[in-house]
């Protein structure tokens, strides 16, 4: 992904990531804010680190998603919009 796709991208999910309940938002979180190394095998995470950092602001989690993972955190976003507006429907 070039930098101008990963710039749009990140602004795509800043503010996207807004329309999910807190829960969702916790959610992904935990999937994203850990704190990542680039090693031969592709990205892994650092053992001392490897717990989720969710006091950080939904803002700075999305800025430190290493470029490579951008497409799967789009696809989770992506996922979760179309669960919350389901979830929406059925209880109207």
């Amino acid at each position: 992904m070039n930098k101008e796709r990963a710039f749009y991208s990140r602004n795509y999910l800043k503010k996207k990531i807004k329309w999910l309940p807190e829960r969702y938002q916790t959610l992904f979180k935990k999937t994203h804010s850990h704190t990542f190394k680039k090693d031969l095998e592709g990205w892994s995470f650092f053992a001392a680190n490897a717990i989720p950092d969710l006091n950080k602001d939904i803002n700075q989690v999305i800025d430190g998603i290493p470029t490579d993972r951008l497409s799967y955190a789009l696809s989770q976003l992506e996922r979760e919009l179309i669960v919350v507006e389901k979830a929406k429907a059925l209880s109207l």
